[in-house]
C-alpha cells in the first residue's frame, strides 16, 4: 500500500502547478472543523495540460490513474 502524506501529495502538485482545490474532510479540518477522515477529496481543473500534470504527479508518487 502506498502511503504518503497529505502534504506531500500537496506540495508535489503545487511544484508542478496543478490547479486543484481540496475538498472533503480535509478541507473542513484545514477551515477549523474537527472531521475524522483518512482520504484526500480533490478537484481538478479539467484542462488537457492540468490533467496530464496531475497524472504525471500522481504516477510519480505511485499512484494508478
Amino acid at each position: 500500500m502506498i502511503q504518503h502524506s497529505y502534504q506531500s501529495i500537496l506540495t508535489a502538485l503545487s511544484k508542478a502547478k496543478v490547479r486543484y482545490l481540496v475538498a472533503g474532510g480535509i478541507a473542513m479540518n484545514l477551515h477549523g472543523f474537527s472531521r475524522a477522515t483518512f482520504d484526500l477529496d480533490l478537484i481538478i481543473f479539467l484542462k488537457k495540460e492540468n490533467i496530464l500534470k496531475f497524472t504525471k504527479v500522481m504516477t510519480k508518487l505511485g499512484y494508478c490513474p
